[in-house]
């Protein structure tokens, strides 16, 4: 037995490199001609690959699998990039298009204001910037001294009284938000005629507003409409400051108002600075079409150039 033992150590690897070379033989022998029947030892042959074909057919079948699985899960992953770069891209488009339509919709509303105001000259400005700060709400636009602006000027948009010039370059000029605490108009609720003062929080929210002269409980209500009243001749009669959303009454008497106003001073694109070349200055008329929403009901009477500020009650 150690004779044998060490004869098979001395000639492993001859009997390795035979057996690699006859083993194959004899499969392909007993596969080769399928028109004879199997011998003894073709059916050994048999017996003896069978597991191993089969093993290496599963074991084949499960890497095809794996590998075409993982080529799936590569090309899906591609897929899901190029469809979220593609989603982006049509998301991009959709934002364009909505600023396209909500530049335009702001545009035709400006354009059916002058249209309204032939006779007040008027300029229509480009928003530059928007400045923020503890000293002064405002913006920037895009006319200045070479358009005929100067200081003081009022600055409108369809939605109403954005604010007045403040400061004036040869192309640009800085505004000055209506909600600004150094900005104060004359003011007049419609229907009542009630006068007072409105006056910037200074946070760009409302406005208070302080009668010039006492008024009874219930000559006002949340919700009425205030316009500029044309006094002072610094701004046009008749021009949109916004509604009462707040009320106290102290004594049966109105004792703290606060107006929001019409204008989302936040989303200005294009405004119109009205120019005061005219004399007297024309009261100035917000078409029924570009009034808000909130303020188209029937009981709250559109601005017109006659009879704007009649002081009988339409309660």
């Amino acid at each position: 037995r150690g004779i044998v033992f060490r004869g098979l150590q001395q000639y492993r690897a001859w009997l390795l490199v035979s057996a690699l070379l006859v083993i194959p033989l004899f499969v392909y022998r007993a596969h080769v001609n399928k028109n004879r029947d199997a011998n003894l030892f073709d059916k050994g042959i048999f017996l003896l690959t069978s597991p191993v074909q089969e093993l290496l057919t599963s074991s084949t079948d499960f890497i095809a699998r794996g590998w075409y699985t993982y080529v799936d899960l590569v090309d899906a992953r591609k897929d899901i990039i190029d469809l979220r770069l593609r989603l982006g891209e049509l998301e991009r488009e959709v934002t364009r298009i909505e600023n396209i339509e909500d530049e335009n919709f702001r545009l035709q509303k400006l354009l059916s204001l002058k249209q309204s105001n032939k006779n007040v000259k008027s300029q229509t400005a480009r928003v530059i910037s928007h400045h923020t700060s503890v000293h002064s709400l405002g913006l920037r636009v895009s006319r200045g001294l070479v358009d005929g602006v100067v200081r003081g000027m009022p600055v409108v948009d369809a939605d109403g009284l954005v604010g007045r010039i403040q400061r004036v370059g040869f192309g640009s000029a800085d505004v000055i938000f209506a909600v600004d605490s150094d900005f104060s108009v004359d003011g007049i609720v419609v229907g009542p005629g009630v006068r007072g003062r409105l006056r910037g929080d200074g946070l760009g929210e409302k406005m208070s507003f302080k009668l010039t002269r006492e008024a009874r409980a219930d000559a006002l209500k949340i919700g009425d409409r205030i316009v500029t009243s044309g006094l002072g001749g610094v701004f046009p009669a008749n021009i949109d400051l916004g509604k009462i959303s707040h009320l106290e009454i102290k004594d049966g008497k109105p004792e703290k108002i606060f107006v929001t106003p019409n204008v989302d001073f936040d989303s200005l694109r294009t405004v119109m600075i009205i120019l005061r070349e005219s004399h007297p200055i024309e009261p100035w008329v917000t078409p029924a079409k570009v009034l808000p929403e909130t303020l188209k009901p029937a009981e709250i009477p559109v601005a017109s150039e006659t009879d704007l500020f009649s002081r009988t009650s339409t309660r």
